[in-house]
């Protein structure tokens, strides 16, 4: 018995020894703590907000550590500007991960990165997010934008001044200069010849119509309102490229002039009839004109083949009549109207007391418009919407840029359109959006530019 209990002992004694032994060993610690730090994007490729990025753009993420590929797939998600999704695969390792779209990007249209975080800005859980190797993800959603290339931008755009000691400028290559002769306040009307081969200037405070050559860009002719006449308000030209017509809010006249030989043709008053101006168009068939007047809250219809008023129509809107547009094939006149519920009236051009409301729900002031085909493109100055609106089923679309929007117009290409904010920025802006679906692609530094036109 004592022998057996003398055996236990030593094997009982023997174990003790060997985990005292094993316990004496050095342990190998880590070299490093454990990394619990959440990843940050530290640049991207395009950069956020960048502009004519190539359509066979890959998309570049910086995030400065390893990442767990399978959760950046899964949680991030690339559309264009009208929400729709852009397939392709995500690759990478290290810190550097890149996203091949599937097909080349469409042009001139914008695209958007979103990443998933694991809150919301006000600390709210939301569940896991794009995760690094180490399984810490994204603290809030993060996103960036870029835009595409495109046929715009090819050719010139003309901007009127507002404001005193500004001349009117030209934008090339997006890059802005002045004509630096013709300073002075309000030189702010700008139309084109329908060639593009010519620009007109209203120059309010010089009373004159500065006329621009588009291939040489100078200026070459100046041609002085009447006696009389003063402040050119609104500029025109007839789309069969005949006359110019210049509106002349200080003694309220009507100024026509031969764009063969930039002479003066006739002058209508206006002046018994209302004592504003404010801005004007022409039908399509080049047969009848259209001014609205501000404070008199009417409408001139002027006959140009005869050169006499058809009709004025008085009191026909419920605050300061603003801009005015013609449908393709004339038969709707679309008047817009300042600081009121049913912003746009729409006229049946041929029979006028047929008059008709809607509303595009902003309140705004300050209407400047543009037409491609059958749509006008619109921007409220205070509310800095831009309205698009088909004008034969009626229907909008709409987006906000920024106030104090001005002058609007639509590239050559058909591709975007510019909207030109005096007050935007540091010190102005030309917004550029795209025509289809309105989505901000990016902007220019401008001026104090209140209109513009693109030839």
């Amino acid at each position: 018995m004592d022998k057996k209990i003398s055996k236990k002992k030593v094997i009982v004694g023997l174990m003790v020894g060997l985990l005292l032994l094993l316990g004496c060993e050095e342990k190998e610690w880590p070299t490093d703590p454990y990394d619990l730090t959440r990843p940050e994007i530290i640049s991207t490729t395009p950069e956020d907000g960048s502009m004519m990025n190539p359509v066979d753009q890959k998309i570049i993420v910086n995030f400065g550590k390893a990442m767990d590929l399978n959760s950046l797939a899964e949680l991030t998600t690339v559309t264009d500007g009208q929400g729709n999704a852009i397939g392709g695969t995500w690759n990478g390792s290290d810190s550097i991960y890149t996203f091949s779209p599937q097909g080349s990007l469409s042009n001139a249209s914008l695209y958007i990165v979103t990443m998933k975080g694991a809150f919301t800005p006000e600390g709210e859980w939301l569940g896991p997010g794009v995760r690094d190797a180490n399984g810490n993800s994204l603290q809030n959603e993060t996103s960036f934008s870029f835009s595409t290339e495109g046929n715009f931008g090819n050719s010139p755009m003309y901007l009127g001044s507002g404001n005193e000691g500004a001349s009117f400028g030209v934008v090339q290559n997006f890059e802005i200069s002045d004509f630096e002769n013709y300073p002075g306040e309000g030189q702010q009307s700008i139309a084109s010849h329908p060639a593009g081969t010519f620009v007109y200037c209203g120059s309010r405070d010089n009373s004159m119509l500065i006329v621009i050559d588009v291939a040489t860009n100078t200026v070459v002719a100046e041609v002085p309102m009447p006696d009389g006449v003063e402040e050119p308000r609104t500029v025109a030209v007839t789309p069969d490229g005949s006359k110019v017509l210049v509106a002349c809010v200080g003694s309220m006249d009507l100024v026509i002039i031969n764009t063969a030989d930039n002479t003066i043709k006739n002058t209508i008053s206006l002046a018994d009839y209302a004592g504003d101006i404010n801005y004007m168009t022409v039908n399509n068939a080049s047969t009848k004109a259209y001014i609205t007047t501000s404070w008199d809250q009417g409408l001139f219809i002027i006959d140009l083949q005869n050169e006499t008023i058809e009709e004025y129509l008085d009191g026909i809107t419920d605050d300061n009549s603003m801009n005015v547009a013609v449908s393709a094939d004339d038969s709707k006149i679309f008047l817009f109207v300042a600081w009121v519920e049913e912003e746009l009236l729409i006229i049946d051009a041929n029979n006028t007391a047929n008059i008709r409301k809607m509303s595009l729900g902003s309140g705004g002031d300050g209407w400047k418009v543009a037409v491609d085909g059958d749509f006008i493109y619109a921007s409220g100055r205070w509310n800095g919407g831009i309205y698009k609106i088909n004008m034969i089923d009626e229907s909008v679309i709409e987006t906000n840029v920024e106030s104090d929007l001005r002058g609007i117009a639509v590239d050559n290409s058909g591709e975007v359109i510019y909207s030109v904010s005096p007050g935007a920025g540091d010190g102005g802006a030309i917004f550029i959006l795209n025509a289809t679906d309105l989505s901000l692609l990016g902007s220019i530094a401008a001026g104090n530019y209140r209109d513009i036109v693109t030839p």
